[in-house]
């Protein structure tokens, strides 16, 4: 006798500590703190004998003169990272570790529809390719009736300007039902399926290189139960 079913999971994510571990080389750029509250964010700066400042722009050749006396202060950006005028970094480069607890919400198809919650816990590790884009993989561990533990690929898109911004995320893999991991059963097999969620949510910087992740979105998880009656 065979018997299947799908989870469906709407999730409220909560992924705290990811955490720059290592940068590869980059360009650091300055933050020029103006006297009348604007700021300037550029890539070098020279100091010219008659008391100016040469500056050059992020992803520009050309350089402007700005006088000594218009700058209130001066300030580099962490090494992997830019600084945005609140002081807050974000990671735009290297690697990165986190981990994070999620509230799932399940609904059972079949015959008895009902809708369960409980926890579910996640670790990660990644790279940042592009201010906006990092990529990794990791592994959770969710429990519905039974712990499942998706192994999955994660990408996220942000809008790299904003050290406060919104972000998408999806993450792929496949969900591995534990029960046959640790426990044997004669008559009755537990079998996985794809896992994949699609999320929206927003990234909270710090100024200690820490970032924080808020999001939402849907838990696809299939698995699959098959029984074997023994025949008398």
């Amino acid at each position: 006798m065979k018997f299947s079913f799908y989870h469906i999971i709407v999730v409220c994510g909560l992924c705290l500590g990811s955490i720059s571990l290592g940068a590869q080389s980059t360009t650091r750029p300055w933050q020029l703190y103006l006297t009348d509250g604007n700021y300037l964010q550029v890539e070098r700066i020279d100091t010219l004998s008659d008391g100016q400042l040469r500056v050059q722009s992020l992803n520009s050749t050309e350089a402007i003169l700005l006088p000594a006396s218009l700058v209130k202060r001066v300030k580099q950006s962490p090494r992997g990272s830019l600084l945005g005028p609140n002081g807050r970094t974000v990671q735009a480069e290297g690697w990165y570790l986190e981990g994070g607890t999620m509230l799932l919400a399940a609904e059972t198809a079949g015959f008895s529809e009902e809708v369960r919650s409980s926890l579910s816990f996640q670790f990660g590790a990644g790279c940042y390719y592009r201010p906006w884009l990092s990529l990794g993989a990791g592994i959770a561990i969710d429990w519905y009736d039974e712990a499942v533990m998706p192994l999955f690929g994660q990408a996220r898109a942000y809008l790299p300007q904003y050290s406060t911004t919104p972000y998408l995320q999806l993450q792929l893999g496949y969900g591995i039902p534990t029960q046959d991991l640790f426990e044997r059963d004669e008559f009755e097999r537990t079998y996985g399926g794809l896992f994949w969620h699609p999320a929206i949510g927003i990234r909270l910087a710090t100024k200690r290189r820490l970032d924080y992740h808020l999001d939402i979105g849907y838990r696809f998880q299939k698995i699959r139960h098959e029984f074997n009656a023994p025949d008398d």
